[in-house]
Order: structure tokens, then sequence, then C-alpha cells
């Protein structure tokens, strides 16, 4: 049972890796987000669903390391100010008093493998659909003004001079080439873009449309109109059907089951393994990094209540080195080949027994303050 201290630290733990993690996730969210998308569809309505896709991986992604740094630093704190003293005073092992930091270690490494094996891979298909569509079915929000885009096969050509809002653009210029070879150009004073389910259309409005034949060298005949409405060639409503899905978009039991079929191939090996690793591997590691930052907090800090906190900081980079070059090497595995992914395996197990045995080390009974070892007096001669 979870004594009244314990409880009271378990607290206090999980409302400073509350906090770190959002001073964390948040701008790792944002950084990622820049890096995945053009700076076009940054402000278009392509964002939501890139938001949504990528956040559950960078949540389990950082999520151990967040842990591990907010166990780590409280515990420094707490010595500093005396509080674990008071607690082995008060008849508290040391064991006793790192309870609630493997309580909110464990209960990271449970959620985190919840959304890295349930969530991560639902997200990363709405990611992944974005990305296809902006590589290979422009949406109308992200064409650009002053430059001209070649669509249909290079039969439509559409460019414009500025923007309103996602839908409302002016000053249109649009080229189309009929499959007989028949040519339509149309200036429009501006023009609004209709989202159908498959293909964009675009309401042109206020300007002028030239015809001119197939072969013909004349300018061909122009009339003006109010209105008028063409299709795009640009994506609609729906996203482009991928004909591809992988690893990392697997729930589960599917990912599992796709084991035997990867290893025939070496390149599906890599990236199954190195899937394997950032599902299975990733999450254990708020577990490892708590034992290992206190075992050192404690080995290096003692329990005197005299904590450095150039020593706990020197603790808390060293974690963060460790994990993002953990991370980093997870993701190399996907194309560096299965020897890589079990050294990266090896390293993360190596990390879990070194902190267990230095924290199983580290958690001698603590001296009290002024304590010295007694002397065995000497035998008296004959």
């Amino acid at each position: 049972m979870i004594s009244t201290a314990q409880l009271y630290l378990t607290r206090r733990l999980l409302f400073a890796s509350f906090v770190a993690m959002l001073a964390v996730f948040v701008p790792v969210l944002m950084i990622q987000l820049i890096s995945q998308l053009p700076q076009s569809a940054l402000s278009s309505e392509l964002v939501w669903p890139a938001l949504i896709g990528l956040a559950p991986t960078i949540f389990y992604i950082t999520l151990p390391v967040v842990v591990g740094i907010a166990n780590t630093w409280a515990y420094s704190e707490f010595s500093a100010e005396g509080m674990l003293t008071i607690l082995y005073t008060a008849g508290l092992s040391v064991l006793n008093v790192r309870i609630p930091a493997f309580i909110v270690a464990i209960l990271a490494s449970v959620f985190g493998y919840v959304v890295s094996c349930e969530l991560s891979p639902r997200g990363a298909t709405k990611l992944e659909n974005v990305v296809y569509l902006i590589e290979n079915d422009l949406s109308p929000s992200l064409i650009e003004p002053q430059r001209f885009y070649t669509l249909n096969n290079g039969r439509r050509v559409i460019q414009y001079q500025e923007r309103m809002n996602k839908n409302w653009i002016k000053g249109v210029f649009m080229r189309d080439i009929a499959s007989n070879g028949d040519e339509e150009i149309i200036f429009a004073d501006d023009a609004i873009f209709e989202r159908r389910a498959d293909e964009s259309w675009i309401i042109l409005r206020k300007g002028h449309i030239q015809y001119r034949k197939a072969g013909s060298t004349d300018d061909g005949d122009t009339v003006a109109f109010t209105q008028i409405t063409r299709p795009t060639g640009l994506a609609g409503e729906n996203f482009p059907k991928r004909k591809w899905t992988g690893f990392f978009e697997l729930g589960f039991l599917d990912f599992l089951a796709q084991h035997a079929r990867a290893q025939g191939d070496p390149r599906q090996a890599s990236q199954w393994w190195s899937e394997a690793l950032e599902r299975f591997g990733i999450p254990i590691l708020a577990l490892a990094h708590t034992m290992l930052g206190l075992a050192f907090v404690n080995l290096w800090g003692g329990t005197t209540g005299r904590s450095s906190k150039f020593a706990a900081g020197m603790i808390v980079c060293g974690i963060l080195f460790l994990h993002f070059m953990l991370v980093l090497a997870c993701e190399f595995a996907s194309s560096q080949g299965v020897t890589l992914a079990r050294a990266v395996a090896a390293a993360m197990g190596a990390e879990m027994l070194i902190g267990a045995g230095l924290f199983l080390w580290a958690m001698r009974p603590p001296r009290a303050i002024g304590e010295r070892p007694r002397r065995v007096p000497a035998l008296a001669a004959d």
C-alpha cells in the first residue's frame, strides 16, 4: 500500500512530468511539422490532419526521456531540500522513497505502448496521406501566387496574382488544351475553388475567354463572360488512394503478422525491425532512464541533502543525449540493415541492465548525518 509520503511524491512527479512534457512536446511537434510540410501547406487546411497524424508518434518518442529527466531532476531537488533525509529518518527505506518514481515511469511506459501500438499507426496513415497528396495531387490551397502550375499531363495551366483566402483568388490566368488540340485561354478578375469529391472545380468571374482551333495561327474568337465553371485537375475533398501501406501504419496484431513475410526481403526486414524497435523499445526507456538517473543522483549526490545541481544537470544531459542517439539509431536501422537494429536492441537492453545494476548498488542504506563507522576494539594481548 502506498503511504501518504509516497502519494505526495507521486503527485509531485506526475505534475513535474506533465509540465516537462508540455515544454518539450509542443516545440518538437512544431519543428517536425515544419520539416515535414512545405511552407504553403502550413497555412492550408492540410496542417490539421498532418498535426493530428504526427502528434502520437512525437508523443511516445519524447515521453520516456521527459519522464526520466523529470524523475531525475525531482529527486535531485528532493535531496537538496533535505526531504529524502527526513523520509529516511521517518523510517522509509531508500527503495520505498523511490517507489513513486517507478510508479510514474511504469505508467509512462504503459501509456507509451498504447500510443505506439494503436494511436501512432492511425496517425501515421493521416500524415502519410497528407504527404502523398502534396507530392502527387496538389490541393487548391497549396498553389502559390505568381507561379504557373501545369496539370492534367500538361494540357492545363493555372496561374493567379493574389490569394484572398484558401478558396478565393484574384487575377486568374488559365489555359486549357482539349484532347483534339483546341485551346482555351481564360483571364478572370477573380475565381473561387469549389471542392468536389475527387476533383476541385473553379468558378471564374468577370473576364474573357479566347478560343483557338487546333493548328490555327490566328488569335481566334474572344468572348466576355460573367461567370463560367471549369475543372482544374487539383485535388478534391477526398485524399488520393495510395497503392502501398507502410509497416508504421499497421495495428499491433497486423504488424506482428507481417514479421515472417518481411524477413524474406532484406530491405523490408530492416524496415520491420526499425519499426519494432520504435514501438516496443522506446516506451520502456522511461523505466530505464529513470533507474539510470536515480542511480547516478544517489551515487553522486549522496543522501545527506547536499546534492549538486551541476551533477544533476550533467546526468540530465547524459540521459537526453543517450535517448537522442537511440532514437536516431532506430531511424537509421530502417536503411542500414538488421545488424544495426540488433545493435540498437542490445544497447537498449544494456541500458536497462546497467541502470538496474547501478540502482541496486546505489540503494545501500544511507548513513545518518555525522555518523562515523564504529571501530572494532583490539583484543588484549595475552
